[in-house]
């Protein structure tokens, strides 16, 4: 078995990120008998995009992507399959800047038995 040898202290290493870089990672072949899968943090990319389809907050200031918890990649998901974004809004709290909304957010896969991915998403939501 390898062994997985870790720096006595804390590592960094930059990075610029450049176009070739990320097209070249996005079309990297990751395969699951023979079929070409998406990355999983492709998938959560996806989610302010296809938030942004089911709802809209007006009369606010910015919309600050927190962070999320809970992230779970369930299944795998095949280039060319249909997905849909499913949410939930599970709390809606004030905030200093103005208001922290948690969400679960599911990617659906039509046909699939199970999700390809759940989360909790926290959003900051700025007054005016």
């Amino acid at each position: 078995m390898d062994r997985v040898v870790m720096p006595e202290s804390n590592t960094q290493v930059e990075s610029v990120v450049s176009a070739p870089e990320l097209l070249a990672l996005l079309s990297a072949p990751a395969v699951e008998d023979g079929r070409t899968i998406a990355h999983g943090l492709y998938l959560m990319s996806l989610i302010p995009v296809l938030q942004r389809q089911i709802y809209r907050i007006s009369k606010r200031g910015r919309g600050l992507n927190y962070g999320y918890d809970r992230v779970r990649f369930v299944s795998s998901v095949a280039v060319e399959s249909r997905i849909r974004l499913k949410q939930t809004l599970v709390d809606a709290t004030p905030h200093k800047i103005g208001a922290r909304l948690e969400i679960d957010v599911e990617i659906e896969i039509e046909g699939g038995e199970k999700p390809a991915m759940v989360a909790r998403n926290i959003l900051l939501i700025e007054n005016l």
